[in-house]
C-alpha cells in the first residue's frame, strides 16, 4: 500500500512539473504568436504601399508616354504642314 501511495505522489508531483512546464510554453507560444501577427501586419502594410507605389509609377509611365506621343505627333502634324511637297 505504501508503495502504491508513493507511486501515486512521484505521478503528482510529475504531472505537476509538466503542467507548469505545459503553461509555461503557452505563455511563450503565445507571445510568439503575437509576435508573428505584428510581423504579418507590417509585411501586409509594406506590401499595401509598395502595390500603391507601383501603381502610381505606372499611371506616370503611362502619362509620359501619351505626352511623348503628343509631342512625336504635333512634330508629325508640324512638319506635314510646312512641307512644300505635299499636295494638299
Amino acid at each position: 500500500m505504501w508503495q502504491k501511495l508513493y507511486e501515486f505522489g512521484r505521478q503528482l508531483l510529475t504531472l505537476k512539473s509538466q503542467v507548469e512546464k505545459n503553461t509555461q510554453d503557452i505563455k511563450e507560444l503565445r507571445q510568439d504568436l503575437k509576435e508573428l501577427t505584428s510581423a504579418v501586419q507590417r509585411l501586409a502594410y509594406v506590401v499595401r504601399r509598395n502595390q500603391e507605389n507601383d501603381s502610381h509609377e505606372r499611371e506616370k509611365l503611362v502619362l509620359r508616354l501619351e505626352n511623348a506621343l503628343l509631342k512625336i505627333e504635333r512634330r508629325f502634324l508640324l512638319s506635314e504642314k510646312n512641307d512644300p511637297d505635299k499636295e494638299s
